[in-house]
């Protein structure tokens, strides 16, 4: 019997002083915790577990995962990583992926052991941070994004070929190298042949999953996952201002699981169907979304289907919080969620060793309320573009006094001289938005409905695209269900999906979140 997991700031705590906690593990035990600019171990967190940078006397660093989130016993996690080792170690040539080491009772806290999983840290940054970066030059580097596309399809397509899935593709597991090389990270709800006997744990990011993929577990689980992602890279290569329109939240690239559950009046499918180099596999993507998930690798491959007469999905909305709810973020640490309110202080301080912190408190900092920090270049980035001095030489970001903002992240506890302050990290500067009112009431509404289904409308099927020569890059090695060519759409389907266009279109260009320029 495992004793209850701990909290995520039992294990910053913990991991504070690697000798007493990782006594079995001589690579940890002498090395130490990467800190923040507040002496805090650094962390994000993924999936099940919290992940702290741990370097090693010889300078090496790894990733060691911390589970915070309750049922691990039920998961089977030692026999899947022993699986997932096993399966590294015949794999040696496939350079996107990390050895792993599965270590049951790896970390002590208190007078209890957990287990924890150790990889070696991979450097680069995660896809969403990337493409920030991508997307805010002034030339966006059409040659560097498929790379990366490229990259991203093949370590996919490898796997396929090779019985295995990763099975939850999102933009917070894939590591962008310098050089534009790809690693996969986070392997706890990975497939591979020699787990039949085993069940799925975990159904992926759900900006990424078909809303119909429940808990099927099989060599197929990351076909959807990888047509959005790919899908999603080609569109931002073709029009990078797509980034602004519906990216850039720390949450998606562009699609969100409600295009996923209503495709017909998705605003992304209507933008993607305009853009001609992708329009045919967003159309396909889009006709995936309608059938059941065993009928994906088909669609994506251009067969024609026969649609479910009824779908029931059971999706439940996203976990946005107001700022203002303070003790239920709290509770929230080590998990990833949306925070979103109004910015009402802003200031750059100094943290340990002369290190710049940027507070941007959502509400009053003395009462411990929500805030978001951002540290080093981004807090030197936004005194530069919103920052002043006063006569007493502080460093005020009064031009984001007011600002209506929305963040994504891990929640991470600061303790403010016994007041538990709730945080969320920055990733970059360029990601902090002043929200439309429009969107912001959008925030507002969705923390209403959170914990809820999400309301799905059946609509019909629609036209599917004309197969052609061309295949998706990520391409099933055989068809599960044969069938005859697509027959052309009827004229009365024709302009019911031209109105249906057109009626997107218009309420695109009148509802689509461009970046506010910042106050005077």
């Amino acid at each position: 019997m495992i004793a209850r997991l701990p909290s995520l700031l039992d294990y910053q705590r913990a991991v504070q002083n690697p000798i007493v906690a990782f006594t079995t593990d001589a690579v940890l035990r002498n090395g130490r915790a990467v800190l923040n600019p507040w002496g805090q171990p650094s962390v994000a967190s993924g999936g099940f577990a919290a992940t702290f940078k741990i370097e090693s006397v010889t300078g090496d660093r790894y990733a060691v995962r911390c589970f915070h989130k309750q049922g691990q016993g039920d998961r089977n996690l030692a026999d899947r990583y022993r699986h997932i080792s096993n399966f590294f170690a015949t794999h040696p040539e496939f350079g996107f992926l990390v050895p792993v080491v599965y270590e049951e009772k790896g970390i002590t806290v208190g007078s209890d052991r957990f287990p924890i999983v150790r990889m070696q840290w991979a450097e680069g940054d995660t896809l969403g941070v990337w493409l920030e970066d991508w997307a805010a030059a002034s030339r966006p580097d059409p040659t560097a994004i498929d790379t990366v596309r490229i990259g991203i399809a093949a370590a996919v397509d490898t796997l396929r070929r090779n019985g295995a899935a990763h099975g939850d593709l999102q933009h917070g597991n894939i590591i962008v190298g310098k050089d534009l090389s790809i690693r996969l990270i986070d392997y706890d709800g990975m497939y591979l042949p020699s787990m039949g006997q085993l069940q799925a744990i975990e159904q992926g990011h759900r900006n990424y999953q078909h809303p119909g993929r429940g808990n099927t577990f099989d060599a197929d689980i990351d076909v959807f996952g990888a047509a959005v992602i790919d899908l999603s890279l080609r569109a931002l290569r073709n029009q990078p201002t797509l980034w602004e329109d519906y990216g850039g939240t720390g949450e998606n690239l562009i699609f969100t699981v409600a295009d996923f559950i209503d495709p017909t009046t998705s605003q992304v499918f209507t933008s993607l169907t305009r853009i001609p180099d992708v329009a045919e596999d967003a159309l396909r993507l889009q006709s995936a979304c309608r059938g059941s998930f065993d009928q994906v690798p088909a669609v994506l491959a251009g067969q024609t289907i026969t649609y479910p007469t009824s779908t029931h999905h059971s999706i439940l909305a996203d976990e946005v919080y107001a700022s203002s709810e303070r003790d239920p973020l709290i509770a929230l640490q080590g998990q990833t969620v949306t925070v979103f309110g109004t910015i009402r202080f802003g200031i750059v301080t100094i943290g340990r060793g002369g290190r710049h912190v940027a507070l941007l408190t959502l509400g009053n900092y003395k009462h411990g309320d929500f805030t978001i920090v951002g540290y080093d270049q981004i807090a030197t980035e936004l005194f530069e573009a919103y920052g002043a001095r006063t006569r007493n030489n502080k460093r005020l970001l009064s031009k984001l006094h007011g600002w209506r903002v929305a963040i994504t992240g891990t929640i991470v506890l600061f303790d403010n001289q016994g007041m538990l302050v709730p945080q969320i990290e920055l990733a970059r500067a360029g990601m902090l938005r002043n929200l439309t009112a429009d969107k912001f009431s959008a925030f507002e509404k969705a923390a209403t409905q959170r914990g809820k289904p999400i309301p799905q409308r059946r609509s019909a099927p629609g036209p599917q695209p004309q197969s052609t020569s061309r295949s998706p890059v990520t391409q099933p090695p055989s068809a599960k269900t044969a069938s005859a060519p697509t027959a052309p759409p009827t004229a009365v389907t024709a302009l019911n999906h031209d109105r249906d266009v057109t009626r997107a279109a218009r309420l695109h260009e009148l509802y689509k979140n461009h970046r506010p320029d910042p106050p005077p």
